[in-house]
């Protein structure tokens, strides 16, 4: 009895450990199936309705728009769906950044220039004449009063929901639910100043930059500071601007210029010329036109001007060393955008 009770207790612990095994590799195969589902992609849009992909920044494919016109934003919501905006007031939208739907009626002939998403998939656009389009699915939009005829050139949304849009004369709106719009009036702020860019950290540090090397800073997108830098010229014109989870700073713009910050007020250029470009060898301008980071803080440029593998983009794990990836199209690129930006 004693010998069958000593088998009955071996054959249990050999069951028990094959089970245990056996859960364990499945937990295993689970997570690792869970998120491989979960698929980065960048997106860049420019000239003739062009839309590149990406899931590194670096290897790019080309992909059909269904448009010619030029493209100028793009924004992807939290499930993934992206929504890119143009000339004469084009709309795409996707739900994978491979096949794109063409908005019927936007709502509006004004070029779009920005669009932006909030948590909870509200879709803003701006542009032209103080053009504001909402939209909760991508598809149907609204056009709503902006309280302005300024042309609207960048939108950002923070983590309270927060609108903040930026644009000519000097321009900043803010709104806490894309359709009811405030102007900021801000002394320091001239009305020759066409503001370009916005972005802002989860800590509730805003910094917006535009031409004549303009930095403005702000805590609450009420009250506007400009930066005073000896380290940027003047004569700069800065169109875009991102910063990553850790709050750096990274601003683009003509002449290829790139400048970072690690708190938006203290500012230092750190390229005006990327590894292996090539001034001058062909059309298309020499500037960066916008930027984003994922949540990996990969940092990934584009722009107009020739280099060895077509129009620019730029890719930089530290916002120092740039290096120049194949953009596989001869179409300048004005934006960037990626599905898993750490806001």
């Amino acid at each position: 009895m004693k010998v069958f009770d000593w088998y009955l207790k071996l054959l249990l612990l050999i069951i028990v450990t094959i089970v245990a095994s056996a859960c364990r590799s499945n937990n295993m195969t689970l997570n690792k199936t869970n998120s491989s589902t979960i698929t980065d992609k960048f997106v860049a849009v420019g000239a003739a309705g062009t839309i590149l992909t990406s899931i590194d920044g670096e290897k790019w494919k080309i992909e059909s728009s269904g448009v010619t016109t030029p493209l100028y934003g793009v924004a992807v919501d939290a499930a993934g769906k992206f929504v890119v905006v143009g000339h004469y007031g084009t709309i795409l939208t996707s739900t994978d950044a491979n096949k794109w739907t063409i908005v019927g009626n936007s709502g509006t002939t004004d070029s779009l220039i920005g669009v932006v998403a909030n948590s909870a998939g509200k879709f803003v656009a701006v542009g032209v004449s103080g053009t504001i389009l909402t939209s909760i699915n991508g598809s149907k939009w609204e056009l709503e009063s902006s309280e302005t005829s300024a042309t609207l050139r960048g939108i950002m949304v923070d983590i309270t929901g927060k609108f903040i849009v930026v644009g000519d004369h000097g321009t900043i709106l803010t709104s806490t639910d894309g359709s009811k719009w405030k102007v900021v009036q801000n002394p320091e702020i001239g009305k020759d100043v066409s503001l370009t860019g916005i972005t802002g950290t989860a800590k509730g540090k805003f910094v917006v930059v535009g031409n004549y090397g303009t930095i403005l800073t702000s805590t609450d997108g009420s009250k506007w500071e400009r930066v005073k830098s000896t380290e940027v010229s003047k004569n700069a014109w800065f169109t875009g601007v991102t910063a990553n989870s850790v709050g750096k700073f990274v601003a683009v713009g003509g002449d290829r210029t790139i400048i970072i910050s690690t708190d938006g007020d203290k500012w230092r250029v750190v390229s005006n010329k990327p590894e292996k470009y090539e001034l001058g060898k062909g059309f298309g301008g020499d500037s960066l036109h916008g930027i984003t980071v994922d949540t990996a803080g990969k940092f990934v440029a584009v722009g107009g001007g020739w280099t060895d593998t077509g129009q620019m983009i730029l890719t930089s794990l530290d916002a120092v060393g740039w290096k120049v990836e194949n953009s596989r199209t001869t179409s300048s690129l004005n934006a960037v955008a990626v599905n898993n930006h750490y806001r």
